[in-house]
């Protein structure tokens, strides 16, 4: 039975959820996360952080004429993220949209010999997120997370009871084989099977995920901001990702965030620094549909 609900609705109940779980997420709100393409986890009683990013947006739109160069926007830039509090890691959820079979000639049927849940992996997608993993030397959790549920309904009621993840099937994409085209489970938690050639897959739970996000040393906002662009960059190098859309992401994530038309040239220039971190991580979600969370020193 295909799912009922849309990847986004399961994606917003489920964050929504996270933010209020624990106090390591802070959802900085739907602006914010539009145009930087990422999520703060941040506590910030004054906001003078998103005040300061809105305000070089805001310069670059009403001063067009003139011209701002890139150079003064990484200025403001790198002084504002100078005052933001120290990150700890990054979360990387890749959401699933699961479907529920229960037919005798449902495919992977005798792997489980019941009904199951089952979600496509996107081959560049997953060597991208798998990549991400491997370079990132422990800073980052990569997951794919699922609905062990199909129904709108059901989505609702849990949604109202705040058992969104509970009610979810957690997958270390890094312990997920390339040559897997499908992921199935037939219940919530941390355990399934790749397919087409099934193999078992025990993931840490979510719980232990947040738990050892807990216990990583904190670095500075503006180092972890650079390092994680850094990260991506390599990564995508070493994907399948054709490298002439990857381009023409972070031109568009650099127009959509800084209202900064800008060509091969701006995008080299501005590859090491906090606008050039930015645009890759902005880039980088949409163009895979991501979710990265930063998460806090708290």
């Amino acid at each position: 039975m295909k799912c009922e609900f849309e990847e986004k609705s399961f994606e917003a109940a489920f964050n929504t959820e996270l933010t209020r779980r624990t106090n390591l997420f802070f959802a900085p709100g739907q602006c914010a996360e539009g145009w930087l393409g990422f999520d703060f986890s941040l506590y910030l009683d004054d906001p003078i952080l998103w005040e300061l990013f809105v305000y070089i947006r805001r310069r670059r739109r009403t001063r067009r004429g003139i011209g701002i160069t890139l150079q003064e926007m990484e200025g403001w830039l790198d002084d504002a993220v100078r005052r933001a509090p120290d990150i700890k890691h990054n979360l990387f959820i890749q959401y699933k949209r699961s479907d529920y079979l229960k037919g005798p000639r449902a495919k992977e049927r005798s792997s489980w010999s019941k009904p199951y849940y089952r979600y496509k992996i996107t081959s560049h997608q997953h060597k991208l997120l798998k990549d991400i993993s491997k370079n990132a030397n422990g800073r980052a959790a990569v997951v794919y997370a699922a609905p062990a549920f199909y129904k709108s309904k059901t989505l609702y009621q849990l949604q109202i009871s705040a058992k969104i993840i509970e009610s979810s099937n957690i997958a270390d994409v890094g312990l997920i084989g390339m040559s897997h085209k499908h992921f199935t489970f037939d219940s919530a938690g941390n355990f399934g099977k790749g397919h087409s050639k099934p193999e078992d897959v025990e993931s840490p739970s979510f719980d232990n995920i947040i738990e050892k996000i807990s216990s990583s040393q904190p670095q500075p906002f503006i180092q972890h901001i650079k390092e994680l662009g850094a990260l991506i960059n390599e990564s995508v190098s070493d994907s399948i990702y054709d490298k002439k859309l990857w381009k023409l992401a972070k031109k568009a994530a650099l127009q959509s965030v800084f209202y900064y038309l800008g060509d091969d040239q701006d995008i080299a220039e501005i590859e090491n620094g906090v606008i050039g971190a930015i645009i890759s991580i902005s880039a980088f979600s949409r163009l895979t549909g991501s979710n990265i969370s930063l998460i806090l020193n708290n």
